[in-house]
């Protein structure tokens, strides 16, 4: 990979990663990508209160980074298969994930972060997601990619809100 044009898909196996990455497939055929997936060590995720009872921090880390790893590849393999010059990338994020995922992008001169979402409507707007995080932090252009259902919601609340519109426009019959 020669770096020019090199996009960033965020993977963890989910659906919703695997429309974002479907979308940066057909948008940008052939184009070098990173499948990157991250991973949290098991004690920042005890601080937050995200984590079960463990007895082996160490072990649960080791199984995570293992299973990240596995991701990324699979990640990688799907990218392949639908026409993307793809490598994996499994990062260990230490603070924001936003933040890890942006430094990857930066150290590897991406041009694009790509990112799925499940989320709709308000619940995306309002939540502190990975997507919105990145939409409005990220120093490169992220495309975010709705699931389906998602697509879905924001498709219906668009069309209340322009009814909703038409009303209030609409002349008051004397």
């Amino acid at each position: 990979m020669t770096g020019e044009g090199r996009v960033v898909v965020c993977y963890d196996g989910s659906d919703a990663a695997e429309h974002g990455l479907a979308a940066a497939a057909a948008l940008l055929p052939q184009s070098p990508a990173i499948v990157l997936t991250a991973w949290r060590p098991i004690r920042e995720l005890l601080a937050a209160g995200d984590a079960p009872e463990f007895s082996d921090a160490a072990k649960l880390d080791e199984r995570q980074q293992h299973a990240a790893v596995d991701t990324a590849r699979k990640g990688a393999e799907r990218a392949r298969a639908a026409g993307l010059d793809a490598e994996p990338l499994v990062i260990c994020a230490s603070g924001p994930l936003w933040a890890a995922i942006e430094q990857a992008a930066a150290e590897r001169d991406a041009v694009l972060i790509v990112c799925g979402t499940s989320r709709g409507g308000l619940l995306h707007v309002m939540s502190d997601s990975l997507p919105a995080a990145l939409t409005y932090r990220a120093a490169r252009p992220v495309m975010v990619v709705p699931s389906a259902e998602a697509a879905e919601v924001r498709r219906s609340e668009l069309a209340e809100w322009a009814e909703a519109a038409a009303r209030t426009r609409a002349p008051a019959s004397p």
